[in-house]
């Protein structure tokens, strides 16, 4: 096995790597991008012959000593390269040594001495694509970089065993930058591998080089399919300890419905031993155990017929999907305190004309008393935690929308950002899918408007509510005098009053409104505040007194404004869940926001800030 990067070819575009700051955000830490990317490549990967759940090891361990003349002999190839790209090693010979090893999954397939489609070749020769469809969780093809980026060296092994193939593949791959080591430039990546003659890379399949690699990082696979993984000088703020709340946050959904156990730290975190385990490691969302026990309840459901199927209208009007009976008996399901699943039907069509038929579930649930409610998007496995914090603010009651059909599954991931953690209706989903916007927004809000129609049930009962429409004259009543009411004419107006001139001016637009630069506003008028409120129009009443966040929220999880947004000229702060302040700061100026909701009619307050 041995390490070799192609030399770069003038003729060929340099085109680096951009993609490393999405596994180490404000949002996204490097251990829980470590532990969301592998898993659900690894839960993708679900064996079709092995019955039982995805099980998979995480070990974080310093190098042995005696093992330190081997490293040196492996690694040392990779010291210049690494220079070069101004990077070091303390001591190579000692590295701090990740694993990650699944089990009860189908390994690397496809073809290992030639690229093809299949996920061998995806994973070691193909990044930014992916030949994922269906409920897999992956889809951008930049998963396995969160190997690379856990290592300070930038590198990753990988010994894969095929179901069908009994046959061991070691290969190691170290991703950098272009750059130059004497007066010959490389490409990014280099392989630890056999290498043919054409330069192309070759995995390792010698079994006294595999069981000595395999005994030096730490492998327990013998002869088990799946795929072993190990990151070499792994970042020092990775410890095994910190990885356990991120796989409770982020799988206990697959955990507790029985489709993953991962062992850690000497222990293994299965259905069973979850509650025990989340004691201490659990965080806020799981320490009361109330979001367990949902979930078990939800995954207990599943697997009974839907207490109803909405009829494909619930896209327009969703209480109109549901006979009177049926309604009836969910609200009185949902007021005692049940569990309510709800089936709803999504039609689909892809752009190059092919449509389908698919559905999501949905699950709500009264909080009781001493429960923090919580709810879940999940896509396949795989939870989208941003969706659930913007799109189902209940403090009252848990609710969740699974998406586990393909075809479905498959319009999410394509709606997901690279780090899975929100949809978007734009880029590739656009590109993909026909009407892509509108079916999306009405699947990521059907679950807030299915808990609005069964808590309609629990609200107070207005016994003046229809005292207009159906009061009846009192015969003893006094008859009340005529008054003579004087003919009044509006004064015309003259017609060469100028009209003043406006500093800006608001547009609806589908989903959402414009406001932009007026005829009046003029750069000496600057900086200027625009105050806009916003509300859902309402039968009775003042709809921005009776607004409510169950209608939306302007706000994420930060504060920061959550609505698709595009703006010019202006910067934007959320001052309330329905209140916007627009900053001006250029004459020419827009700003665009759009994610209401098509079927409501959209009522704004939009007035210039006293200084």
């Amino acid at each position: 096995m041995e390490l070799r990067f192609l030399n770069d070819q003038p003729a060929l575009v340099q085109q680096e790597l951009t993609q490393w700051d999405q596994f180490r955000t404000d949002e996204l830490t490097a251990a829980e991008a470590l532990v969301r990317e592998s898993h659900q490549n690894s839960l993708d990967a679900h064996s079709t012959i092995y019955v039982g759940p995805v099980k998979t090891r995480i070990s974080i361990r310093d190098a042995n000593p005696e093992d330190a003349d081997y490293f040196k002999d492996l690694l040392g190839p990779l010291l210049p390269h690494l220079k070069a790209c101004d990077r070091s090693l303390e001591d190579p010979s000692r590295p701090r040594i990740l694993v990650f090893e699944d089990f009860g999954t189908t390994g690397l397939i496809g073809k290992v001495d030639s690229r093809d489609t299949m996920n061998f070749s995806d994973f070691w020769r193909v990044l930014g694509r992916s030949h994922k469809k269906g409920v897999a969780s992956g889809s951008w093809g930049l998963g396995k970089l969160a190997f690379p980026a856990s290592s300070t060296a930038r590198t990753f092994f990988g010994l894969t065993i095929r179901e069908s193939d009994p046959q061991p593949y070691l290969m190691g791959q170290s991703v950098l930058e272009y750059h130059r080591v004497g007066s010959q430039d490389y490409v990014p990546q280099g392989f630890f591998a056999n290498h043919r003659q054409d330069h192309f890379q070759l995995p390792v399949t010698d079994a006294e080089t595999i069981k000595r690699f395999s005994a030096a990082v730490g492998f327990t696979r013998t002869n088990e399919p799946g795929l072993s993984i190990a990151v070499p000088f792994v970042h020092h703020d990775l410890k095994e300890a910190d990885l356990i709340p991120q796989i409770i946050r982020n799988y206990a959904f697959p955990i507790l419905t029985g489709r993953l156990e991962v062992e850690i730290g000497g222990r293994t975190i299965t259905a069973e031993s979850f509650d025990e385990i989340i004691r201490d490691c659990g965080g806020d969302e799981f320490k009361d155990g109330s979001l367990a026990r949902f979930i078990r309840d939800l995954h207990a459901a599943s697997a009974e017929t839907p207490d109803a199927e909405m009829a494909l209208s619930w896209r327009q009007y969703m209480s109109g999907a549901l006979d009177e009976v049926s309604l009836k008996k969910l609200r009185e399901r949902f007021a005692a305190g049940a569990l309510v699943h709800v089936r709803l039907p999504v039609s689909l069509k892809r752009m190059n004309g092919e449509s389908g038929k698919s559905h999501v579930d949905l699950f709500v649930r009264q909080a009781k008393e001493g429960e923090q409610a919580r709810a879940l998007f999940v896509r396949g496995a795989l939870t989208i935690p941003k969706e659930a914090i913007q799109r189902f603010r209940s403090r009252t009651a848990f609710g969740a929308l699974v998406a586990s059909d393909p075809l479905v599954a498959e319009f999410l991931r394509n709606a997901e950002n690279p780090a899975h953690t929100e949809w978007n209706g734009g880029g590739k989903l656009r590109d993909l899918w026909s009407s892509a916007g509108n079916r999306l927004s009405e699947i990521r809000n059907s679950l807030r408007q299915l808990h609005e129609l069964l808590a309609q049930a629990l609200e107070h009962r207005d016994d003046d509510a229809l005292k207009a429409l159906f009061s009846v004259k009192d015969p003893d009543a006094a008859p009340r005098p005529k008054q003579d009411s004087p003919i009044v004419r509006k004064p015309k107006p003259p017609h060469d009053i100028p009209r003043k001139p406006k500093a800006f001016s608001v547009s609806p637009r589908k989903g959402g409104f414009v406001v932009k630069q007026g005829n009046g506003l003029a750069a000496e008028t600057l900086p200027l505040t625009i105050v806009v409120k916003a509300a859902y129009d309402i039968m009775r009443g003042n709809p921005f007194k009776k607004f409510s966040e169950y209608d939306f929220d302007f706000r994420d999880e930060n504060g920061s404004l959550a609505f698709e947004h595009e703006m010019k000229g202006a910067t934007v702060r959320v001052s309330a869940a329905n209140v916007l302040e627009i900053n001006v700061t250029d004459p020419e100026f827009r700003v665009d926001i759009r994610g209401f909701d098509t079927n409501r009619d959209l009522k704004l307050d939009v007035r210039r800030k006293a200084a």
